[in-house]
């Protein structure tokens, strides 16, 4: 039952965490670039600048980006070293999370800039000098003293998978989980998709309630830049996020139904426990009745031999759930293993199960006349 408990705490964190962007109204697709077209890295640095021209010029779509990848997306790692600091073996270097990204991305996707500015559409043209903007995990990790101490806007960094010797931090961003809501957020920076042109790409969309329509207006702006590419992978971003919970979710429905069959089961042994205990007591019962002893007092004294068994249960069952807590660590998002607040309700749900087994066949002893009760035995 705690580890039930424990488990549902923990998915309902997971479902209310901050993601770092809004997923209400997002869609994505995904545009795949065929290489014999795009072969280098300039063919399309143009096609997804005119693509982006395309997208954002149509009626009916509130806002549009594009990007390497989409959150919940296995993520690119790449090297990465702030310029002016002591030089490192490359193997030895941190690593940071990649991801290229039209200027209206953080508009896009509804997330906030925390320090300096986001990418203008200057910005992303091959022409113009590097920038960059990272996330605050980024900042923290290597500026430890951020949001205080020296400001990592106006820095520079070295970029080992687009070799780009020195692109200018210009903004920071809240950070966004982009390994999905499980998963905490990762050090990251963002390039403008002129430096860093990916062999695919996802468009990312606000519209209205209409997918049809929506698909309809991304494939007419496609195929007016080419005719011969198409879309794929449409979905919602709230679907993409319950696709990546689903596991959770089945594994948490499955602990819930096993503890509360474990409960049951119980419950129904302590009934029959202390059913058969007043049965065979049921001549003591009468006597003590008969002798002036009160319906509550012979109700106290069953009730409390069954919440005695149930302490008993208790004390084992909390002493190994403390003991083999960290077992659970690795499934609970969010809660203390050892949570106070998980304790009680379990706790307080065995101790009503015991009361209700041991009052239930009890008072219907009692309603037995002490005579009736005494000549049965």
């Amino acid at each position: 039952m705690f580890g039930a408990g424990l488990l549902v705490q923990g998915f309902a964190k997971l479902e209310s965490v901050d993601l770092g962007f809004n997923p209400e109204r997002l869609r994505t697709l995904k545009v795949p670039l065929p290489t014999n077209s795009y072969d280098t890295r300039e063919k399309r640095s143009v096609f997804f600048r005119a693509l982006d021209q395309r997208l954002s010029a149509v009626p009916g779509i509130d806002a549009s980006a594009l990007m390497r990848s989409i959150p919940t997306a296995p993520a690119l790692f790449t090297n990465v070293h702030v310029v002016g600091r002591d030089e490192v073996p490359e193997r030895e270097e941190p690593r940071a999370i990649l991801q290229s990204i039209t200027s209206g991305y953080f508009a896009t996707m509804g997330i906030a800039v925390r320090r300096g500015r986001a990418f203008s559409d200057p910005d992303n043209r091959s022409q113009a000098a590097p920038t960059v903007v990272i996330n605050e995990s980024f900042a923290r990790h290597f500026w430890p003293a951020y949001p205080a101490g020296p400001d990592p806007v106006g820095q520079h960094l070295r970029l080992a998978f687009d070799r780009i010797d020195s692109a200018e931090i210009i903004g920071i961003i809240e950070d966004v989980r982009e390994s999905g809501p499980a998963e905490r957020a990762d050090p990251g920076f963002y390039l403008p998709i002129a430096f860093s042109p990916p062999e695919k790409c996802f468009v990312a969309l606000r519209t209205g309630p209409s997918t049809q329509t929506a698909v309809g207006l991304v494939t007419e702006a496609l195929h007016a830049v080419d005719p011969n590419l198409a879309i794929s992978e449409i979905k919602m971003m709230t679907e993409a996020l319950g696709d990546v919970l689903i596991r959770r979710r089945l594994a948490t429905a499955l602990l819930v139904a096993f503890a509360s069959l474990a409960l049951l089961l119980s419950v129904v042994g302590l009934y029959g426990v202390i059913a058969q205990l007043v049965q065979v007591r049921a001549s003591e019962i009468g006597i003590r009745t008969a002798l002036g002893a009160t319906q509550w007092g012979i109700l106290r004294m069953f009730v409390g031999r069954a919440l005695a068994l149930a302490a008993v249960g208790i004390v084992l069952g909390v002493s190994t759930t403390v003991t083999l807590g960290h077992i659970a660590e690795g499934f609970v998002f969010g809660i203390a293993t050892n949570d106070p607040l998980t304790f009680g309700p379990v706790i307080s749900l065995v101790l009503l199960a015991a009361i209700a087994a041991a009052a239930v066949p009890t008072w219907r002893a009692l309603k037995v006349a002490p005579a009736t009760a005494i000549q049965r035995t």
